[in-house]
């Protein structure tokens, strides 16, 4: 089982072609649209409203196992939402979970600041609109 090997014009020796490259500057077409205004206002909006939900979240419930379920779930749903990976979506949940049965909590928005300050990290950095 050996392999043939195919010589074509034995004898004579390969041509050598000088390329010239020419760079072109690069092009706005491949880059992606601007996004609308409602889209990032709703960015900018989103990380805040997290915020509130899980502290109206956490004013409804009282320190208790029952908070502390509904708390799992509101985070859990919320997680979906963010499009985390599983592990980072249990995570989410389980502090969720843990904040509302924190005492002294429910008078202070600590989730809605968490959020306002997520939104200025994400102010600084240069991620695209999702």
């Amino acid at each position: 089982m050996g392999r043939e090997r195919v010589v074509e014009n034995e004898g004579t020796e390969d041509e050598v072609i000088e390329v010239e490259v020419e760079r072109l500057p690069p092009s706005d077409e491949g880059a992606p649209p601007a996004p609308s205004p409602g889209r990032r206002v709703w960015r900018a909006v989103r990380p805040v409203l997290a915020g509130a939900f899980i502290d109206a979240v956490d004013f409804a419930t009282l320190p208790s196992p029952a908070g502390f379920l509904i708390g799992f779930l509101a985070g859990a749903w919320l997680a979906s939402q963010m499009r985390v990976t599983r592990s980072t979506g249990f995570l989410v949940a389980l502090a969720t979970a843990v904040y509302c049965v924190l005492p002294f909590t429910r008078l202070l928005p600590v989730a809605t600041l968490l959020g306002v300050l997520g939104r200025i990290k994400l102010a600084d950095s240069d991620d695209p609109v999702p």
